[in-house]
């Protein structure tokens, strides 16, 4: 695959969690679109108490996760463009910069990357357990879409891309410091004899790396690995140690437990971000894999296998507070060998355990029921939902990687107003939509509206409130950089 489609399409953010229709808001009966113009608004307060009580916290220390699959039939390859619409996936054109998504009722998104089938899991929480939750999810998409398909056609895995939490302004120092100490181990637990490469991209708050198709136990061990990875490129940029009583490794260059590499990177084809070939840093690493010789910026020489042993040493640390004691071995046991390296050979997934981990290493439960993607927890979650005590009706009329922007009508006075529910919010304002908490603040805010408030801005898409109007969906999106700053690496 050329290395320009590892970045796949410029497809639109995704949407949280969302339980099911209960009780008191069920799906309302198919009777056409909700009327457009909104002419009232007050914003209550209680509603954003409401929906911030119980919240499961900071959004933004979250994990996200698309991947790219070839449709074919028959050995012949189809553009899954021409087969989408056919599937009969629900509702359509609730990303308005992405005409061919299909938000799905597990939470993830269906949608079209050049030839290829996009799917793009609902992101999860930076916890204990979220690895497993993770490669999980992927693979009940996976089998979902070969199903939705049906067994004339076939599904193989293409690329792989996942978003990391970068809670920095310097998101570009943390890509080079990431690519310089990080890229090649990274490289060693993913790349297989075919893989092109990696790409590495900083977004604000965000570092997303993309690869070639991974799953299951190598692609749990990856994803833990990346996380700390950048953690620790993170607390470097701050000048100080991660809070981390375990931390150790030191950030004087003289003594840096992950050395900075040599190497050759490219800026992407993509327009945004830098390419890391197997043979950026000297020689191929695929050839010669924990046997590759490599150099550090003062030309030490350094196998292959000690840049993953001394990356792995200083990343670890920071993973404790978001793995399992099995997810943690997991990844000791490939740096250490006794799992095999893609490159060396598949893992038998049949006698792996790590997924079943419930303690972490501080004797903390592990987070239990994630979603594993695949069907919806609680029903269909697209659907409009009415209370029929309120007179209200709500439906969703925008998806995003961030929100979900729902219209609210009262049918007795015929105003409407547009509720913003950030992703992690998400289950929280359903919940207690099911229990009618929130009928007596909506009711108000519609009664009482002066209709001067309009939601025009991404910004006011990162707390819950409620807007008078809604002029334009685009302009709620989240807008995306070409590319960082120039960076000469060092060469080899």
């Amino acid at each position: 695959m050329p290395p320009g489609n590892l970045a796949g399409s410029s497809a639109p953010r995704v949407i949280g969690t969302p339980p099911s229709p209960p009780d008191r808001w069920r799906p309302a009966p198919a009777k056409g679109s909700a009327p457009g113009r909104v002419e009232h608004l007050l914003a209550d307060e209680r509603v954003r108490a409401i929906v911030s009580m119980g919240s499961p916290g900071d959004d933004s220390d979250a994990i996200t996760l698309r991947q790219d699959y070839a449709v074919a039939k028959a050995g012949r390859p189809l553009p899954f463009a021409s087969l989408i619409h056919t599937l009969n996936l629900g509702v359509r054109n609730l990303q308005p910069d992405d005409p061919e998504a299909y938000p799905l009722a597990s939470e993830a998104v269906l949608t079209v990357s050049g030839m290829d089938a996009e799917i793009i899991l609902s992101p999860i929480p930076l916890a204990p357990g979220f690895a497993a939750a993770v490669t999980k999810a992927a693979d009940a998409e996976r089998l979902a879409l070969a199903r939705r398909l049906g067994p004339e056609h076939s599904v193989a895995g293409v690329s792989t891309r996942f978003g990391l939490p970068a809670h920095t302004p310097a998101v570009d120092r943390v890509a080079t410091e990431f690519i310089s100490r990080f890229a090649a181990p990274l490289m060693l637990l993913l790349d297989q004899a075919d893989s092109p490469g990696l790409l590495v991209r900083p977004d604000p708050g965000l570092i997303e790396l993309s690869t070639a198709y991974a799953s299951g136990s190598q692609l749990a061990a990856a994803l833990i690995f990346a996380a700390a990875a950048v953690r620790r490129c993170v607390a470097m940029t701050h000048d100080r140690a991660p809070d981390s009583e375990s931390d150790g490794g030191d950030d004087d260059y003289g003594s840096i437990m992950a050395p900075p590499l040599q190497s050759e990177v490219v800026p992407s084809s993509a327009g945004s971000g830098w390419f890391v070939t197997p043979t950026a840093f000297g020689h191929d690493l695929r050839a010669a894999g924990r046997h590759v010789a490599l150099r550090t910026l003062d030309s030490m020489p350094l196998s292959g296998q000690e840049v993953l042993e001394k990356a792995w040493t200083y990343a670890r640390p920071l993973a404790v507070a978001y793995t399992t004691l099995e997810e943690l071995k997991l990844v000791d046991s490939l740096v250490a060998g006794d799992l095999p390296l893609p490159l060396e050979g598949a893992i038998d997934e049949s006698r792996m355990t790590w997924a079943n981990g419930a303690i972490t290493l501080d004797g903390r439960p592990a987070v239990r029921g994630m979603r594993t993607g695949g069907e919806a927890r609680h029903g269909d979650w697209r659907r409009p939902r009415r209370s029929e005590a309120a007179k209200l009706e709500l439906a969703p009329v925008m998806v995003t990687w961030d929100t979900v922007v729902y219209i609210v009508v009262d049918d007795a006075r015929r105003k409407r107003a547009f509720a913003v529910v950030p992703r992690r919010l998400l289950g929280t304002w359903l919940r207690l939509l099911a229990g009618g908490e929130l009928d007596g603040p909506l009711s108000r805010y519609l009664h009482f509206s002066r209709g001067d408030r309009v939601l025009s801005s991404y910004a006011q898409t990162l707390t819950p409130g409620l807007y008078d109007s809604l002029p334009s969906r685009r302009a709620l999106l989240f807008r995306e950089r070409y590319g960082p700053e120039p960076v000469e690496f060092p060469a080899v």
